[in-house]
Formats: C-alpha cells, sequence, structure tokens
C-alpha cells in the first residue's frame, strides 16, 4: 500500500529566485537540439523497510535521463550526485539552461555554485506551477507507475539496482514517446545526432 507523498519542496525564503527560462526559450526555437536545457525534480518512493527520494535530471530536448541519484534525505547532496553524473556523462557547454523548482536542494549555494561552474544558467518554476516543470511531472508520473508502484522492493539498495537497467534499457533506449515522433529518448537523439551541423561541439553518449 503506499503512503501518503510527503512534501519534496522546500523553499528557503533567504535564496534567490530566478525567472522560468525554459518556456520563452523553447519558443524561441533555442531547445532544438540536446544539452540546452536540462530539468530537475524528485519523488518520494517507499519500500517495506525504508523510503526515500529519486532526484533526476532530464534533457529538455529529447526526455533522456541524463542524471539520477537515490537516497533517504531529500537534500542538496542527492540532487548534486544527480548533477555530477549529468555532468560527467554529458559534458554541456556554457548557456544550459538548468530548470527545477524553488527547493532549497536546488537553491543552495554549494548546488548553485557548481552550475557556475559549468556555465549554466539557472531558471525555476514558479510557486505552485508545476506545469512550468511538465517534461520532470511527466516523468515522476512515468517512474512511479511504470516501475516504483509496481515492485515490492525491500530496501533503497534493491531500488538502486532495479533503476539501474530501468533507466536506460527501458526508459532511455525503449519508451516511445509521442512527442518524440515515438522515438526512444536515445533514438531521437541519435537521428538528431546523425543530422547536426559538422561544427557543433555538443558531445552525446
Amino acid at each position: 500500500m503506499r503512503k501518503k507523498k510527503p512534501v519534496t519542496t522546500r523553499r528557503d525564503p533567504q535564496a534567490p529566485g530566478a525567472e522560468n527560462l525554459l518556456a520563452p526559450a523553447k519558443k524561441q526555437g533555442q531547445l532544438a537540439e540536446p544539452n540546452r536545457a536540462w530539468v530537475g525534480d524528485v519523488v518520494y518512493l517507499s519500500t517495506k523497510q525504508q523510503s526515500g527520494y529519486l532526484a533526476t535530471l532530464l534533457d529538455g530536448y529529447s526526455r533522456r535521463v541524463v542524471g539520477w541519484a537515490l537516497s533517504q534525505f531529500n537534500d542538496t547532496s542527492l540532487t548534486l550526485k544527480a548533477l555530477e553524473q549529468a555532468i560527467a556523462q554529458r559534458q554541456p557547454g556554457p548557456g544550459l539552461i538548468h530548470h527545477s523548482d524553488h527547493g532549497s536542494n536546488y537553491t543552495s549555494g554549494i548546488y548553485r555554485q557548481r552550475l557556475a561552474e559549468i556555465g549554466a544558467v539557472v531558471s525555476h518554476s514558479r510557486p505552485g506551477r508545476p506545469q512550468e516543470n511538465g517534461i520532470a511531472e511527466s516523468f515522476n508520473k512515468t517512474v512511479s507507475y511504470e516501475r516504483l508502484y509496481l515492485e515490492e522492493y525491500k530496501t533503497l539498495a534493491e531500488v538502486e539496482a532495479d533503476l539501474a537497467d530501468w533507466l536506460e534499457r527501458i526508459y532511455n533506449n525503449g519508451r516511445l514517446h509521442s512527442s518524440l515522433g515515438y522515438l526512444s529518448p536515445i533514438k531521437f537523439e541519435q537521428n538528431w545526432l546523425a543530422h547536426k551541423p559538422s561544427d557543433s561541439g555538443l558531445v552525446i553518449r
């Protein structure tokens, strides 16, 4: 039986906010290739013995999961671990839009400093407007209903081992998206890669 979900967004009123840059960038055609925007969010999960949180970062162009982390605690260490994985795998150039809610795990000084080091631009959804991070919200529902709610996990270690396979093999490689022309995230990126400009410096793995 699923437990009532706790609040996953806890704002720090002292932390600086940012405008929502994702929507206007999309309207202006600035997100027409990978590594132009990443969207992040955290979802709560529970097992028979433990509860915890899953933090993910998705590419705003392909909806590919580029970074993720699991922890008992919904803190900056969790979101930073997902960010570091994404950076190592994708090596984004300056100007990347990093979009999330205004939770303290995304607005902390440590997290913002890491974004500044890679030249990323901070973007936030407005409070009470989860639709402004629709790609991440949609993914949370997908991973919850297609995986987390279907399995009888005992521990977070079991969840982590299972997701390591599911996220890459099933979601990134196999799940078809109507918004991607019924292609998987990886196939969508491969199609872009096959037709990308020769002078593009983007790294796609």
